[in-house]
């Protein structure tokens, strides 16, 4: 093990440093980011018995949570899930079969019942009104349209959660970094 030195930090505290943290800036407990000095200003710093070097790990420890960084690491991991989630219903959406548009489903009955002959139109209608038109259950195509604009829904409403998501990262970002300084 390397020996140790005692940094002060501006708050009054003192931070357990190694000769290997030369030039690099670490968190003190306070908050305020202390940049070691070089290896020749370091050998003039008091030396850190066991005590203080246990204390200052127990520190260093607690220094790497902050609320701010679970708000940072929640919010990117909700963006995360939002996207994914986004791309799932993209995909599953651009592989539902909506047959024919309205306009065309109506059209194309309508060639239908234009290619009649009269006495074919006229059976078609007896049919009808002696056997009903039957049980209305919606065709495939209406189905399969509103789980297509059920599905946009959905992707509007995870790509909103992503935004706000990603809004609360940065803010948080933000505010762990003010509170290093």
């Amino acid at each position: 093990m390397s020996q140790r030195f005692l940094l002060p930090c501006e708050c009054g505290q003192t931070l357990v440093i190694q000769i290997g943290q030369a030039g690099q800036d670490i968190a003190c407990v306070c908050g305020r980011t202390v940049t070691v000095p070089g290896m020749r200003e370091i050998r003039r710093l008091q030396v850190a018995d066991q005590d203080s070097a246990a204390q200052s790990d127990r520190h260093a420890a607690a220094a790497g949570f902050s609320p701010a960084r679970v708000v940072f690491s929640l919010g990117v991991a909700i963006a995360f899930l939002g996207l994914a989630f986004a791309g799932f219903m993209l995909v599953q959406r651009a592989q539902l079969d909506l047959g024919l548009s309205e306009v065309e489903q109506r059209k194309y009955e309508d060639d239908i019942i234009e290619s009649f002959s009269a006495d074919l139109a006229l059976d078609a209608w007896r049919e009808l009104r002696h056997a009903g038109l039957g049980s209305q259950d919606p065709s495939a195509s209406l189905i399969s349209r509103k789980l297509y604009n059920e599905a946009g829904s959905a992707i509007q409403q995870a790509l909103i959660v992503t935004a706000i998501a990603g809004v609360l990262a940065a803010i948080a970002a933000v505010v762990d970094r003010k509170a290093a300084k």
